[in-house]
């Protein structure tokens, strides 16, 4: 049976009115079924049949025989990671050190090669609030068109951190420039990631609902050069989607949007009208509160199913 899509999920599980990670990647088909569990909190599966597991505190590389490739200590829970457009090199954002006394969080960039091996890394985030520091970064691809603007251009990066907005860094992560996002209470952004026509799309985790400030989420995409929100789920702001904490979203092909909802389930959003394609619950997804954190849509993985003889 080919597998048409596929998703590498995290999830949580509300246990008493708390929130506790659970290591596993799961991988379902387009009804919701299981196919596979993986340790880790998140996972990028690659077509060899490898397999990227981010735990509470360690990043590791697993061969296609189920061996350790490498391990990369991290230190502390919560790290973010994302892989390269051309899947050489590994981005990681975590907390480095912590004065809580003084009420300083000090956060840092970490570029890793497919080895485990540092290739340069950035400290120097600083914040009063563990929870203000940056939460994602993405490597710009390369464009069809060339941007008018100097500063985006393959293989310098784009970094959220709330209240700042996107913070641009060149490949040396040297900081170039930084801008807003329209529309976003204090900047909260998640999820960013580039499109190779200069669009990014992201959850703004505090859409601006009404003059009253009452948040939700939204879907966007954001034109480089022309500066505006091209798109935004939900399309009429009203107070129907929203994500408090975790989430994610990817775009599937040119028309859908993947995004998973902890709190509910994995969706699966139509860009031509914002509306809802299909929701997906499926077994997993139970009374015990067990619910996606993340999620990744992962189109192609029949070389690695054979890989696993799964």
């Amino acid at each position: 049976m080919a597998i048409i899509t596929s998703v590498s999920m995290s999830v949580f599980s509300n246990e008493r009115g708390r929130v506790h990670v659970h290591g596993s990647c799961i991988l379902l088909n387009t009804l919701g079924e299981v196919r596979a569990v993986f340790p880790g909190i998140r996972c990028y599966f690659f077509d060899d049949g490898r397999f990227l597991s981010a735990g509470q505190s360690t990043l590791r590389l697993f061969l296609k025989d189920g061996a350790i490739s490498w391990e990369y200590p991290v230190g502390v829970p919560n790290f973010s990671v994302s892989i390269s457009p051309d899947q050489k090199r590994i981005n990681i954002i975590s907390q480095k050190f912590s004065m809580p006394e003084k009420k300083i969080f000090n956060f840092g960039i970490d570029i890793l090669d497919m080895e485990g091996k540092i290739l340069k890394n950035l400290s120097g985030f600083s914040t009063r609030n563990v929870f203000l520091g940056p939460k994602s970064i993405t490597e710009i691809p390369s464009q069809i068109k060339t941007s008018r603007h100097s500063w985006f251009r393959k293989g310098n990066y784009l970094l959220t951190v709330p209240q700042k907005g996107i913070i641009v860094l060149s490949r040396e992560l040297k900081v170039i420039h930084s801008f807003k996002l329209p529309n976003s209470i204090g900047q909260h952004i998640e999820s960013l990631q580039v499109t190779s026509s200069g669009v990014l799309y992201y959850l703004n985790k505090a859409f601006r609902l009404s003059k009253e400030d009452v948040m939700a989420t939204a879907i966007q995409e954001f034109d480089i050069d022309s500066g505006k929100v091209t798109f935004s789920y939900p399309s009429v702001p009203n107070g129907s989607f929203h994500i408090p904490f975790g989430g994610s979203v990817q775009r599937i092909g040119d028309d859908q949007y993947q995004v998973s909802h902890p709190l509910a389930g994995l969706y699966t959003i139509s860009r031509g009208d914002s509306r809802i394609l299909n929701f997906t619950a499926g077994p997993l997804f139970n009374d015990k509160g067990i619910r996606p954190a993340s999620s990744l849509v992962v189109p192609k993985l029949d070389s690695f199913f054979k890989s696993w003889d799964l």
